[in-house]
């Protein structure tokens, strides 16, 4: 298999990364949820610019995708509120399959599978750093 061991890497840094920020979820809500708090603006800003990554990786990939069902007597906030973790989720899996398909690889061009290790990471990196952004503010608040 090529380059099996970044392909390794990549995947657990994706499932890692992904699980915190799904963490900051429950802590949105346990914190009572309101949508003016920062925390919730940054998660909004990380589900628009992880679909906006993703566009750039999804040349070729087919993906099974879901429909967002909104639950019933939840405000329109928190109705997008878990749309935006069901969205983090589906996110996750569009990654996972990215890396999937890389590690069946057809003869070809190794620098386009290079270029899209080095987005996956790149998007993996955006997120870490809004983790540290939520880390940071959560030990200020206490």
């Amino acid at each position: 298999m090529k380059n099996e061991s970044t392909i390794s890497k990549i995947n657990q840094e994706l499932i890692s990364t992904f699980a915190s920020l799904d963490a900051w979820f429950d802590k949105v809500l346990d914190r009572g949820f309101d949508d003016r708090d920062d925390h919730w603006r940054v998660l909004q800003h990380i589900v628009s610019s992880n679909y906006h990554l993703l566009d750039l990786l999804s040349d070729g990939c087919d993906y099974a995708l879901a429909d967002v069902r909104s639950g019933e007597g939840r405000s329109e906030a928190e109705q997008t509120f878990h749309a935006m973790r069901f969205a983090l989720r589906e996110q996750l899996f569009r990654c996972l399959c990215v890396l999937d398909d890389l590690d069946q690889p057809e003869e070809g061009d190794e620098a386009k599978e290079m270029n899209v290790y080095e987005k996956l990471s790149s998007l993996t990196y955006h997120l870490q750093y809004h983790l540290e952004q939520f880390e940071e503010r959560h030990a200020v608040e206490r």
